[in-house]
């Protein structure tokens, strides 16, 4: 079983589709929407994921609920991910392209008729949400950040997690430098989900979409330099 046809599968009720950015890329994502969602004039959320993840995650739970309230729902797979290959010869991705290619989806996909969006970023996409907030190129409705990378970046984290939990800070470097959240399921559990839930068997399904998901590294040799730099006043700082 693949990760795509499993994500098939899971995403039952979130059409997916492809688009030709003009970043260069084509970017797979999901679409969710009820009936009465146009007529609603609800402003549609933008899911953005983070590492080792793609539009499937918020295609089973996430995506339904909102849309049966109303909400149109959009949830793309990033550049370097199993549905979105990074351009051919690249062997790793950029914040800054990340960055580029969910402006230009949101440009590019959602009518232009529709409110200024709420974006919904997780770890890495909450970060990038930030970005898209902090360069003013689109009105944005709202931001919703999920366990968010801070505006610092993670590195403080876990270099606090070194001293004050140091087996935490060393699984958090197993699980995403040595990429073993999709290879070991105490890790995969220990950073992305609860001692107890969902089951064994679950987690052992998302981990394929870790592994599918996790194969083009994001370069953050250069993050420091694009990390979110203007306080909720606008200033920099």
């Amino acid at each position: 079983v693949t990760a795509r046809s499993m994500g098939t599968r899971m995403a039952s009720n979130a059409a997916s589709h492809t688009v030709a950015l003009t970043t260069g890329i084509d970017m797979e994502y999901r679409v969710a929407e009820s009936a009465g969602a146009a007529a609603g004039g609800k402003p549609p959320l933008v899911f953005i994921h983070g590492s080792f993840h793609g539009s499937w995650c918020w295609a089973e739970l996430w995506m339904p609920f909102f849309a049966e309230r109303g909400f149109p729902c959009f949830a793309m797979s990033l550049r370097g991910t199993s549905a979105t290959p990074q351009i051919a010869g690249a062997t790793s991705v950029q914040l800054s392209e990340h960055i580029e290619d969910i402006s230009c989806f949101i440009q590019q996909v959602l009518p232009a008729s529709t409110p200024p969006p709420i974006l919904i970023g997780h770890s890495f996409g909450g970060m990038y949400a930030q970005k898209i907030c902090e360069a003013d190129s689109l009105k944005i409705g709202a931001l919703v950040l999920l366990c968010s990378v801070s505006p610092r970046g993670s590195t403080g984290t876990v270099m606090r997690y070194l001293f004050q939990k140091p087996r935490l800070a060393w699984q958090i470097v197993r699980a995403f430098v040595f990429k073993e959240a999709a290879t070991d399921i105490a890790i995969s559990r220990r950073v992305f989900f609860s001692d107890t839930q969902p089951p064994d068997s679950k987690v052992i399904e998302y981990m394929q979409y870790f592994a599918a998901d996790s194969k083009v590294g994001l370069d953050t040799r250069t993050a420091p330099q694009q990390f979110p730099a203007k306080t909720s006043a606008g200033d920099d700082g």
